[in-house]
């Protein structure tokens, strides 16, 4: 079925190509159902309901061109190496799949009828027959499975025409059953969705489901396709919005236009075994003459391995720093992340080019291009399919991350560092890819209102950062001012040698590792970040008023429901309190909240100057407080079914945040949100025990002893140990990770407990609550703090007009 993942891989180039976005998302999905009895195959397209038709056209266009002439030779080729790459990588995982995942592999296999083959067998069931298989043979199932689309309508047709021949022997052309549609009852204006508070089942806006002999038997008597009858659940109609009629006519002849749109096969890419050659990687190597160099202290290059963690430490002549640690978590595989300090935090703090969101945009439109060097998008990841590659690049706050997964044989150590040379060197920029990202962003910040848990989250934020800040995301005035030249500039200018970590952690050669790292990182330009230009955001928390702190969203929707959000100041994972002698001193003492278990502050001073003393001292507090809140909130009082208290823990910036979030019904949501805060608050009452402390610790070690067979999360401790602006993580931060948990005692809980922000004018709370019929007065309530926001929004960015404009239309000249 690798026609299944070309067709896949067709569709999501036009999805990176499309300027207008009109496919949101799609797939294809071909399995045994053992609820139907029979093999399933379902095409999903998801998209904004102005773009409804493109997107079933062009989903279903490429359908019939892969129908019509196939796949291609090139296609072939590659899928099918990537196939049988993929399965000897599994064959050699096979004792590492946990027994839970294989028991529930035979259960379905015992279900469907399958033959029952561990990872081995099924390889070597694999290699027996691949050779066997012909392009034709694979086309002729692909015309067979693809045409209950690509014919839908005139399947009659179709069988008349003789075409049964170029199907698979044991199949022959399929048929649709059903088609089934999930659309709002209201748009805006401009045909996008938007938040209603109607009822979601099935009504006038649903056509639902219809059998496909009724369908076609309907369409071939030239009669109209029945309307289901409104439900009669009522909803609240959004203001200025658009009521979205469809039916199953529309559908059904939208599906049948596409057999008059033209077809044409696809183009045939010549897809690189490498791409930098022999003769280019051997220039640039003597150019650049790379070497490593001894780390900071040391007088020789060491390549041995760390004796208690395993992992080595290396560095670049031109500033490339390098951890790497072999594991056999993944036989055959491997991870590599590489990090460069700044992400969102160096954007300027205003609506400019270069300003904010811009190296959020940078990001998505140099992943939306796909090319890099002299080398297509196509070719590009048909590359990373022969080489098994999945490759992320994304930005946090304080860092530009670039993630790979990769197969670590046969040249895949190779083929990354390949990719990620010409990445950094050579990346393609063009506008439509940021005029993609951009839209991308919009839709994001327009579903903003939609979700409860995230416009809740996000008014606490709001509170608490203010407008301007790189821990929210960008708004549309923002992302306009944004140009490509712009986010270019200081994406590229994080992305040097000098600010470069690149972390590898998998199963792999280590001399092969260390040769093309020096040959394909080391000879990157030496260049380093100019922080004199690119300064951090200043990100102070808002001091404002009990009400401007305390905040309510209200949502119209047909769910009856609530959630809550309590944030305030936490310390920095990295803080050292030793020259402070240890004492917990708080900016909420005036309340009485800092100071009170002073006593306890007695902790050995060795142990408080450990760079992972206050890290380790916050995870057993939030672990302890979330036992509390769980064993209160939800198990005494019943005013929750879930509650939780989370660190947002920063590494280069030295701020750092705490949140609780509890769900509830909308009659108890304040209950709960006051028991929250009650339980967070009493550590000072009722301090913890011995026993508490105990229990957090075995669970976390336990934890960290089971996350240790995940490359992630080993990645994620190999990250900044050799990053100049994380100063306080190095090595002796994983040595002895287990013997600080061990160590820690409840008068460190309190060295980090007494610095969280705790008192009324230190925390922030949004409450959301969503329902059918809001209040007049809530709805109005709701509508004003909408209309302030956009005024404070619109004053930020200078368009004073605008603000009037709505201040009036909002009863802003009314005494």
């Amino acid at each position: 079925l690798e026609f299944r993942r070309v067709l896949k891989f067709r569709l999501n180039s036009h999805f990176a190509s499309d300027e207008d976005l009109k496919i949101t998302s799609f797939d294809l999905d071909f399995s045994d159902s053992g609820r139907e009895g029979c093999t399933v195959t379902t095409l999903t397209v998801t998209a904004e309901p102005r773009h409804w038709k493109e997107a079933i056209q062009l989903a279903v266009n490429e359908v019939r061109r892969m129908k019509e002439f196939g796949i291609t030779k090139s296609e072939f080729k590659h899928y099918c190496e990537a196939l049988l790459r993929d399965s000897r990588q599994l064959s050699e995982q096979a004792g590492t799949v946990p027994s839970i995942d294989n028991l529930d592999f035979v259960m379905e296999s015992d279900a469907l009828g399958h033959v029952v083959m561990d990872q081995k067998q099924s390889h070597e069931a694999l290699e027996s027959v691949v050779d066997t298989i012909e392009l034709e043979e694979v086309n002729s199932y692909a015309r067979s499975i693809l045409s209950y689309i690509s014919d839908f309508g005139s399947e009659a047709d179709l069988v008349r025409e003789g075409e049964e021949a170029r199907f698979a022997d044991d199949m022959g052309p399929t048929r649709a059953t059903s088609i089934v549609t999930c659309i709002p009852a209201y748009v805006d204006k401009d045909g996008g969705s938007i938040a209603t508070g109607g009822s979601h089942a099935r009504g006038q806006n649903s056509m639902g489901q219809m059998d496909h002999e009724e369908l076609e038997a309907i369409m071939e008597q030239g009669g109209e396709l029945p309307v289901p009858e409104d439900s009669g659940d009522a909803f609240n109609v959004p203001e200025n919005a658009v009521e979205f009629n469809l039916d199953a006519t529309e559908i059904a002849d939208v599906i049948s236009e596409v057999r008059s749109l033209p077809l044409e096969p696809v183009e045939d890419f010549e897809v690189p075994d490498n791409l930098i050659s022999d003769k280019e990687l051997g220039e640039l190597i003597a150019l650049s003459e790379p070497a490593f160099v001894p780390l900071e202290g040391q007088q020789r290059v060491n390549s041995e391995p760390d004796p208690v963690t395993g992992i080595v430490q290396k560095k670049l002549s031109n500033g490339v720093a390098v951890n790497y640690c072999k594991t056999d978590n993944e036989p055959q595989a491997a991870m590599i992340r590489v990090v460069a300090s700044g992400g969102r935090g160096v954007e300027k703090p205003m609506a400019a080019p270069n300003g904010l969101g811009s190296v959020a945009l940078g990001t998505r439109a140099l992943s939306e291009v796909g090319a890099i060097g002299q080398w297509e998008r196509q070719q590009v990841e048909l590359f990373c399919v022969s080489n098994l590659i999945h490759f992320v690049l994304e930005t946090t706050e304080e860092f530009v991350v670039l993630d790979f997964h990769f197969a670590s044989t046969g040249g895949g150590i190779r083929a990354v560092m390949e990719m990620i040379h010409l990445l950094l060197q050579s990346p393609r920029w063009d506008e439509s890819s940021l005029t993609r990202a951009k839209q991308a962003y919009r839709a994001h910040y327009s579903s903003l209102g939609k979700s409860l848990e995230r416009a809740t989250l996000n008014n606490a934020l709001t509170a608490m950062v203010g407008q301007s800040c790189c821990f929210l995301d960008p708004v549309p005035e923002e992302l306009d001012a944004v140009t490509l030249k712009g986010a270019a500039e200081v994406l590229m200018a994080q992305l040097v040698s000098r600010n470069l970590e690149v972390n590898v952690v998998g199963d792999f050669d280590e001399g092969e590792l260390e040769d093309t790292i020096l040959k394909l990182l080391g000879t990157l330009p030496e260049r380093s970040v100019d922080w004199s230009e690119w300064v951090d955001h200043s990100i102070e928390f808002v001091r404002g008023s009990l009400q401007q702190n305390n905040t309510k969203f209200l949502l119209a929707d047909s769910d009856e429901r609530a959630c809550a959000y309590i944030i305030g100041p936490a310390p920095y994972r990295w803080q050292d309190i030793s020259a402070s002698g240890g004492e917990a001193a708080s900016s909420s003492g005036s309340d009485g909240l800092g100071g009170f278990m002073d006593f306890l502050g007695d902790a050995p001073k060795e142990r408080q100057e450990h760079p992972l003393f206050m890290s380790v001292s916050l995870s057993l507090m939030a672990e302890i407080i979330n036992s509390r809140l769980f064993t209160t909130v939800r198990d005494s009082l019943g005013l929750t079914y879930d509650v939780s208290f989370e660190l947002q823990l920063l590494d280069r910036m030295k701020k750092s945040w705490y949140s609780v979030s509890v769900t509830s019904t909308p009659a108890k949501i304040d209950d709960a949100l006051d028991a929250s805060l009650h339980v967070l608050r009493e550590l000072t009452s009722r301090r913890v025990s011995q026993q508490e402390l105990d229990r957090a610790r075995r669970t976390l070690l336990a934890r960290h002893e089971t996350d240790l067979k995940d490359n992630s999360y080993l990645i994620g401790l190999l990250t900044h140990l050799q990053c100049g602006t994380v100063p306080r993580k190095d090595i002796r931060c994983l040595r002895e990770l287990t013997s600080v948990y061990s160590a820690a005692t409840v008068a460190d809980i309190y060295e980090a407990y007494n610095r969280l922000g705790l008192s009324d004018q230190e925390i922030y709370t949004c409450t959301g609550v969503s329902g059918e019929s809001l209040g007049e007065e809530e709805a109005g309530r709701q509508k004003q703090l909408e209309a302030a926001a956009a005024i404070a929004m619109a004053s930020r960015n200078g368009n004073l007009f605008e603000a009037l404009r709505i201040a009036l239309e909002n009863g802003g000249g009314k005494k």
